[in-house]
């Protein structure tokens, strides 16, 4: 029963209705290095992976799962997920953003730290990253390598709701290890 499901999730504390992925184009910069310069697995991930492994994790029948496209995607870009309940947005200002959704995943866009500095409930996930990000040399919020399950998610929305953490003051392995107790 869709409610019953609803209700356990707000009395475990956490109510993430609205996730917002923020999608860049990897996957097209990936093969364009490696056609034009030889340059193979750059990033260590694409946009499919981190999206496959959100979708692993979430249920959505709860959930309502969004895709902001980056201004150089194609609206068809994630077809290949047609038959799942997704909602694909071209465009939206930030500051919808910020009100309309509890929790914006994105991987290393520079987006996610606008978003983090107006006030956002950012996440950035980076399988087997390859290269440098800047949120890893702010350490503002928290940058993991991917989500074991939706208890993950839970925590990182409640530890911004409750200001346990400081993102802003500590590293991914501080965090990690609050988490952790």
């Amino acid at each position: 029963n869709k409610s019953k499901k609803v209700k356990k999730i707000n009395q475990n504390g956490s109510l993430i209705k609205k996730i917002l992925f923020i999608s860049q184009p990897h996957k097209k910069l990936q093969y364009k290095l490696s056609k034009l310069f030889g340059i193979e697995n750059y990033f260590g991930f694409s946009e499919y992976n981190v999206v496959n492994n959100i979708l692993k994790n979430i249920d959505l029948n709860i959930i309502n799962f969004f895709i902001k496209l980056h201004p150089n995607e194609k609206p068809d870009k994630f077809n290949i997920f047609k038959k799942k309940k997704i909602s694909i947005l071209s465009k939206i200002s930030k500051d919808q953003i910020i009100k309309k959704f509890d929790l914006i995943i994105g991987m290393d866009s520079m987006l996610l730290l606008e978003l983090y500095l107006m006030g956002g409930k950012v996440l950035s996930v980076r399988p087997n990253p390859k290269n440098f990000f800047y949120g890893n040399r702010l350490k503002v919020f928290p940058i993991i390598e991917k989500i074991n399950n939706f208890d993950d998610l839970k925590k990182i929305v409640n530890n911004y709701k409750t200001r346990k953490i400081s993102f802003k003051k500590k590293g991914i392995t501080n965090i990690i290890k609050k988490l952790a107790k």
